[in-house]
């Protein structure tokens, strides 16, 4: 970029308003609002760095949302669909160059006074003239001069109107093959192969014509979109409130605790060397006693041995008779005094507790617990799926992405061999994958370690596919002594419906039966899932939903006045559980705590509904015969 410089009111319109220079390389927005390049790519990297995956910025001067068209994460390929402005270049580097530039060609010095935006030249009076009067310039945009110091440097073309991969070629065709507005270098190009390329007018009557539907549902959709993505953000906008006020409540319980905590140990220490000074002034006083008849002792002994000392001296015999005899029994009394020397000792015993508090890394721990929150979905019919002859059972999603589905025949018959039950793989499109020949009467279907399993009611075995055999139809089945129907997995156990209980087995073991464990249910217990840490199970004759731990022990229940003859189960990638009530005609949303999140209302008899783990898209089976396949919209 240029120097820093203070410049006059005629060049703000060549200053950059991010880095307050003159333009360098600049690049205009959809809004017309150009910035320099470096500046415009260290703002898209600022942006990129501080949120999420972005659709799109907002402009840095207008705050006008501008999209990523090209779908592109990486600022280099990000910035380079804003077309350079040519325009506020020129005029940035021919500061002071103010002739004509067609008359300059010719070695003639015009003054320029008026400007061709789409030429992106300065012009004379008399250039200008016949410019306008020429049948190829006649249309182009050209104003006075005095008008682009003022600041109309903007560019002539919307970036719209212009090709993003040939900048200053305006857009003329439509390529229906990739769905790409393209110029005329394009169309020689790289849409020289392709099948249907019109122009933009042909394009635009049919949008206004045959395809005016498609707007208005296309409107809808994104007003409905609109609606959800502002709930969502008011309420991502008062979790936030709700965590800081989370936060203040734990810093004020916090301060509190380390308040009353270092009160209660000032106490204590207080009171403590309360009690110290208190005994040690006892045992000074004690101290003194000993000390006070130590003293007397030793002027009582000295007195003594004045007394006895003296009387020997005297001559005069009854001074020295008493003299003597009272220093005697002075010193037979001291004699007879305990002089015993007294010792205390301070002892002192450090609490243990403050030595685990000085060994103390943290005082508590705050867990930040992250989780994707569902909002309310609304479903929008992508196909619908017709089976004649067929009623379907059960069905889930394979690795792929693509849904198996279990089937019988309407009117099975008990002895037939001839049995034309069947399983349907199908697109997330609605488009049919592949037909894969069962074993009589399947009902479970789910998938584990790539292996599909598929249960037969009527043969009480398990059909396991993998994707080859799945390609090749081979069976490998596996024998169980009861009848099952809906079968689910658990870390290392596959768990079995069957009507009255669910069986439990290891799958570890080579065909498993190894040691099953029955739980009892009760009866109508035959559409049962698992989430990451139960198995969920439905009762049709309680109207009940419960979830059970690896061990058979019930973890919670959940039952509602609008929920009837509860079937099928399905569970998407964040535990979140959709029970289907047959006679309540909705679908009930709830958490893998089973607490309900929503309830899906006006679908007619659903037998289940299967959601991805990505939760885009889900296939409901109503009436036990149609299959239809649905976007969820949140």
């Amino acid at each position: 970029m240029a120097c820093s410089a203070k410049y006059t009111d005629k060049e703000d319109s060549q200053v950059c308003s991010i880095c307050f220079e003159k333009f360098k390389t600049p690049r205009y927005l959809p809004c017309k609002h150009s910035f320099c390049q470096d500046c415009l790519y260290s703002y898209i990297v600022s942006q990129l760095d501080s949120t999420e995956p972005r659709l799109g910025i907002l402009c840095p001067l207008c705050r006008e949302f501008i999209p990523n068209v090209c779908g592109s994460a990486s600022p280099e390929e990000w910035i380079m669909q804003f077309p350079q402005n040519h325009v506020l270049e020129k005029h940035v580097n021919s500061t002071g160059q103010m002739h004509c530039e067609a008359c300059l060609r010719d070695n003639i010095k015009e003054e320029g006074t008026y400007f061709c935006f789409s030429c992106n030249e300065k012009l004379c009076a008399n250039c200008t003239k016949y410019h306008r009067r020429n049948l190829l310039t006649r249309d182009h945009k050209v104003v006075p001069l005095t008008e682009t110091e003022k600041g109309g440097l903007e560019p002539y073309f919307d970036q719209g109107e212009i090709c993003g991969k040939h900048h200053g070629r305006p857009i003329e065709y439509f390529c229906d093959d990739h769905e790409e507005p393209c110029c005329t270098t394009c169309v020689c190009t790289t849409h020289r192969t392709c099948g249907v390329v019109n122009t933009v007018e042909e394009t635009a009557l049919s949008l206004k014509e045959e395809q005016k539907e498609n707007f208005d549902a296309i409107l809808d959709y994104i007003e409905i979109l609109e609606e959800k993505l502002s709930h969502a953000k008011l309420k991502q906008e008062m979790l936030t409130r709700q965590l800081e006020d989370k936060a203040d409540e734990i810093s004020d319980d916090t301060e509190k605790m380390f308040d009353d905590a270092i009160n209660h140990l000032q106490h204590l220490k207080d009171q403590c060397l309360k009690n110290m000074a208190t005994g040690v002034k006892k045992a000074k006083e004690k101290y003194e006693k000993v000390i006070q008849k130590l003293t007397d002792g030793i002027h009582c002994a000295k007195y003594c041995s004045k007394s006895i000392g003296e009387s020997r001296m005297k001559t005069d015999a009854s001074k020295l008779v008493v003299m003597y005899h009272t220093g005697l029994k002075c010193f037979e009394g001291l004699k007879r005094c305990d002089f015993t020397r007294v010792k205390i000792d301070l002892e002192h015993e450090k609490p243990d507790i403050l030595e685990d508090i000085m060994d103390l890394s943290s005082v508590s721990e705050v867990n930040f617990l992250e989780k994707s929150v569902i909002g309310r979905v609304y479903l929008r019919c992508i196909s619908e799926i017709s089976l004649e002859g067929k009623f379907v059972r059960d069905g889930t999603f394979l690795s792929n992405g693509t849904f198996i589905f279990s089937t019988i025949g309407c009117k099975p018959c008990q002895n037939k061999t001839d049995y034309n039950d069947e399983c349907f793989i199908y697109h997330k499109s609605g488009m049919q994958s592949k037909i894969i020949q069962s074993l009589p009467e399947p009902f479970g279907v789910a998938v584990k370690l790539g292996t599909t399993f598929i249960a037969s009611s009527a043969k009480k075995s398990i059909q396991k596919l993998s994707f080859l055999s799945m390609l090749q139809n081979n069976e490998n089945n596996t024998r169980c002594s009861v009848k099952m129907f809906g079968i689910a997995f658990l870390q290392e156990n596959i768990y079995m419906a069957c009507n009255d209980r669910i069986i439990k087995d290891n799958i570890s073991v080579r065909g498993f039966w190894h040691s099953p464990t029955g739980y009892m249910t009760g009866t109508q217990v035959k559409h049962i899932a698992s989430t990451k840490s139960h198995i969920v199970y439905s009762k049709r004759n309680t109207n009940e939903v419960i979830a059970m731990d690896a061990y058979g022990q019930t973890v919670w229940r959940y039952s509602s006045p609008c929920l009837k003859s509860p079937c099928g189960i399905g569970v998407d990638g964040e535990d979140n559980i959709y029970v289907a009530g047959k006679e309540s005609d909705n679908i009930h949303v709830l958490t893998k705590d089973g607490k309900v999140i929503q309830v899906i209302e006006d679908i007619t008899r659903p037998d289940f509904m299967k959601v991805d783990k990505e939760k885009k898209v889900c296939f409901v089976c109503t009436k036990r015969k149609y299959l239809k396949v649905y976007e969820i919209i949140y």
